[in-house]
């Protein structure tokens, strides 16, 4: 028999090793159960899902009228059609959406529409179509209507025999002037793009013959044009992995030489044209090169790059109409608490009183960094100091679910004019029900409390947090 000290003894032990495991099983379960995602930023403005069909649709872009800014155009890909038109007449409180401006054409799934709004009410929508989808090679095309009820008119721009993809569309208008600018890949195995401009006087009707754009390898652009004249192009150049941006004071028809702006951490690759990040993990996100002009004739570069923690997170610099720099390349949005992504950003000048809009996709509160919220700020002082930003959809979107397109969100649509900021974006609430939709929100400026007592932003400050941290 045992003598009772001995028995004491062991059941000491045998207590001490089942706490043991108990602790350690706690530990174990505390360690690697799902994290909650928290969303911290306030809900702000109205959302509506504006394609409301069964299809993928993704890539978004907005136009508003400059004389009349209740009437608004977008644009986004679409699966079966290749694009989709939305048309709002009432300041986007409410959409219409229908296939894209017709043309024979393969469903392939490849197209990232860019829309404006001319002088005249005169509508233009950008896109790239091709016949067949084993060899995809979308070549530009561009369609026109006098309004939200005229009839599409399609043509192609630059048309060549063989093969040729076009991609990276973007355009810009004053009065009846429209620019375009995209990026050629000329021969199917070749790493090399060509930038592309032409311009229309009369409104997307007729064109000029396409120019080359100074710009070695441009797989990202953005323009904007002055009311004094000057013609901007920002854009991600693949050759020297920067932002660059170049100037054209005769409206396209020469630039000076292209300003470097700041390089890109994540080097240009032909089959990832951006970051490998977890918001988007089955495609790239872009650097999603953004440029505006504002009523002081300030030029507003926003662009999205890879952060020394390895998240994606937005720039902003401010130049001068001669394209010296007024305020040099620092983060656009607060300083990380924790690990999140910022990206796919778009800036819009409100005419009517200058305010300085920017809205981005967003993972802060998703510790996994999969959830993305459309979030948007503001500036009153061009872009000294910001708005704290708040999410304008009440669900956040996930791309790196199985069902997801492999295409990803594709862009954050912005206009804004009489106070009120315009948002589109792909999102993924009924992604199994019906796919990616586009969903737009109306967003007041009043919405975003931008007072001394909410806590302005300023990006400087933000930087010197960040490097002290």
């Amino acid at each position: 028999m045992f003598r009772r000290p001995a028995l004491r003894t062991l059941l000491i032990e045998a207590a001490v090793i089942v706490v043991g495991i108990a602790t350690a099983v706690t530990i174990i379960y505390l360690e690697t159960r799902p994290k909650p995602v928290h969303v911290e930023r306030r809900l702000a403005g109205q959302e509506e899902n504006v394609s409301q069909n069964g299809r993928v649709q993704y890539a978004p872009a907005v136009a508003i009228d400059p004389t009349r800014p209740g009437i608004l155009l977008g644009g986004s890909s679409d699966s079966l059609f290749d694009t989709r038109v939305y048309t709002s007449s009432d300041g986007g409180r409410s959409w219409r959406s229908k296939p894209g401006p017709p043309l024979l054409r393969g469903t392939c799934d490849i197209d990232t529409p860019a829309v404006a709004i001319a002088g005249g009410g005169r509508e233009v929508y950008a896109f790239g179509a091709t016949q067949f989808c084993d060899l995809p090679e979308p070549k530009l095309h561009v369609a026109v209507r006098s309004g939200p009820s005229g009839r599409w008119r399609v043509r192609a721009l630059l048309p060549v025999a063989g093969y040729a993809k076009d991609d990276h569309f973007a355009l810009a208008s004053l009065g009846r002037r429209v620019w375009l600018a995209w990026s050629r890949r000329p021969q199917q195995l070749s790493r090399t793009l060509v930038g592309y401009l032409a311009v229309s006087n009369d409104g997307g009707t007729t064109w000029s013959q396409p120019r080359r754009l100074p710009v070695a390898q441009p797989y990202s652009l953005s323009l904007a044009a002055s009311p004094s004249g000057g013609l901007y192009v920002a854009a991600a150049d693949g050759d020297n992995n920067r932002v660059v941006v170049l100037r054209s004071p005769d409206g396209g028809k020469s630039f000076a030489r292209a300003r470097p702006l700041a390089d890109l951490d994540t080097p240009f690759d032909e089959g990832c044209e951006g970051a490998f990040l977890p918001p988007q993990s089955q495609f790239c996100l872009p650097p999603s090169v953004h440029v505006v002009v504002d009523e002081g004739g300030r030029v507003d570069v926003a662009w999205a790059d890879v952060e020394a923690n390895r998240t994606d997170g937005l720039r902003l610099a401010q130049l001068s109409p001669t394209l010296r720099v007024l305020l040099p390349p620092r983060r656009l949005g607060p300083a990380d608490r924790a690990p999140s992504d910022q990206f796919d950003p778009s800036l819009a000048v409100d005419r009517s009183d200058g305010t300085l809009w920017a809205c981005y996709m967003d993972t802060f509160g998703d510790p996994y960094r999969h959830e993305a919220w459309p979030t948007c700020t503001l500036s009153h002082d061009g872009g000294g100091r910001w708005a704290p930003p708040v999410r304008v959809a009440l669900v956040g979107s996930d791309e790196t679910q199985t069902a997801a397109n492999q295409r990803g969100y594709g862009s954050t649509a912005l206009a804004a004019a009489d106070g009120v900021a315009h948002v589109l974006w792909t999102d993924t609430r009924q992604i199994f029900e019906r796919s990616e939709e586009i969903y737009a929100a109306r967003v007041p400026e009043r919405a975003l409390r931008f007072t001394p007592r909410a806590g302005a932003f300023a990006p400087a400050e933000a930087s010197r947090a960040r490097s002290r941290a």
